[in-house]
């Protein structure tokens, strides 16, 4: 289907998720470090930063914030994704507060910043058909957040990671 075919709706959308995609990965670039460069980071690195990831599991919930997996790809072009789900308790404002006494931590700051933007994206917050699901981090040499919308799982499941 050509772009000219879509309707208004689905053009204004698309025109949408290309800018604000376009916006979160310079926004990513912005929040790294100024010294940080994954080609770094090799496995100890990508393993560190996945402890200290881990390890603020606590930190992630008290914001509203599921870190339901970590993946590491030990390539050519290293890379961790970092998959996180919105709870039910999300404040932005708690959510900030919790952010701002951990700005010290590189990734810790990179991955706030990013999800609290995210989470508050009313056009995301506001689809129904199929819901944000997952919000990825990918930490590599081209930063960027990922979003997943999929239907919400049956009761008691949690959603997959698609």
């Amino acid at each position: 289907m050509a772009f000219r075919q879509l309707t208004d709706k689905t053009r204004t959308g698309f025109d949408s998720l290309r800018s604000g995609t376009s916006a979160m990965s310079d926004f990513i670039k912005r929040v790294m470090p100024s010294n940080f460069h994954i080609k770094k980071l090799g496995p100890e690195g990508l393993i560190a930063l996945k402890k200290e990831l881990v390890a603020a599991r606590p930190i992630f919930e008290e914001a509203g914030f599921d870190l339901a997996a970590v993946q590491l790809e030990m390539t050519l072009s290293p890379r961790m994704l970092a998959y996180f789900h919105i709870t039910d308790h999300f404040d932005r404002e708690a959510a900030e507060a919790i952010h701002k006494a951990n700005k010290d931590s590189p990734i810790l700051n990179t991955a706030f910043s990013a999800l609290i933007r995210t989470a508050s994206w009313e056009a995301a917050a506001e689809e129904q058909e199929m819901p944000m699901q997952t919000i990825t981090i990918d930490v590599s040499l081209t930063p960027g957040v990922h979003l997943t919308f999929q239907d919400d799982p049956p009761d008691g499941e949690e959603p997959d990671l698609i």
